[in-house]
């Protein structure tokens, strides 16, 4: 009889409990050894499960996928990797491929294939080295560049990579409301059976859904989650049955959402999945003073 082999934690996931240590004060236990729910722990004596998963489009991981939505391809030689590059409006299509090949160029001799404007402009306006290629993303107004996959070494004519340009005009921001309803419809659709069923089966009182939000995931969704936006929904998440608590994060940026039934919702920051010390002391209690007179509070 054939064993069957332990499954192994995922950096993703060890993220994401270790986030939920340092939010919670609590110390997920990995317990997925066999294909049941990611982690359980013990939260103010209830017990408790995490269940961590990513929502993303497997056909936008495609190279065929990404051609069919982006109307404008720059081909090239000089690069190693495809690119799916999103910009702010329409861009001007005259002696764009000279000015913005270069400046990938420089992002790929930096090992740099995930580049986002609100979260890493700042970063790159400090590395002398890459501020000439911020400068031509910024001017040309891009938003986001994202390696697509590998091309292999370059070579006298090929391999050809491709450049594909996405208008941002072409979606429509909808606002907080517009994206928790695109959320709840993630938590409750068939791809998210599978999740939900394994936190049902533990029985515990307290059912936590880590989903994970990458760059093929519904662009409306993540603009809730940039740093330019500070709302937060204003009512609670309509969740099936067997979930209780929900966490919602974009993986590039680490920015999302925590919603309890307690405490209803509230931002987040993910932390590094290096994380050593998981669980965080919950902060000392500030006494309360006696009322006036000496009045029992």
């Amino acid at each position: 009889m054939i064993g069957v082999m332990p499954q192994q934690e995922r950096p993703n996931e060890r993220r994401a409990a270790a986030t939920v240590a340092r939010h919670l004060h609590v110390q997920p236990e990995y317990v997925d050894l066999t294909g049941g729910v990611d982690y359980r722990f013990e939260r103010t004596g209830r017990p408790a499960a995490l269940e961590v998963t990513r929502r993303t489009s497997p056909v936008a991981h495609s190279k065929a996928a990404v051609a069919s939505k982006h109307e404008h391809v720059i081909e090239t030689g000089l690069l190693h990797r495809d690119w799916a590059v999103t910009f702010d409006g329409f861009p001007s299509y005259k002696g764009l491929k000279e000015r913005l090949v270069p400046a990938l160029m420089t992002l790929e001799q930096h090992h740099f294939f995930d580049y986002h404007e609100d979260v890493h402009r700042w970063w790159l306006s400090h590395v002398p080295t890459l501020r000439e290629a911020l400068d031509v993303l910024a001017d040309e107004r891009v938003r986001s560049a994202d390696a697509v996959n590998f091309r292999g070494d370059r070579m006298q004519n090929g391999p050809i990579s491709r450049v594909f340009l996405n208008l941002s005009s072409a979606w429509v921001y909808g606002g907080v409301e517009s994206a928790l309803t695109l959320l709840e419809s993630l938590v409750a659709d068939s791809n998210s059976i599978g999740d939900r069923l394994k936190l049902d089966e533990t029985h515990a009182t307290e059912r936590h859904l880590w989903i994970w939000l990458d760059r093929h995931t519904d662009m409306c969704l993540r603009h809730a989650l940039e740093t330019d936006e500070d709302r937060l929904p204003e009512r609670p998440p309509a969740l099936p049955r067997e979930v209780t608590h929900l966490w919602c994060v974009d993986e590039p940026t680490g920015r999302g959402w925590y919603y309890s039934p307690d405490t209803g919702w509230a931002w987040i920051g993910a932390v590094s999945a290096d994380t050593d010390t998981w669980a965080v002391p919950p902060p000392a209690l500030t006494p309360v003073p006696p009322l006036a007179g000496g009045e029992d509070a």
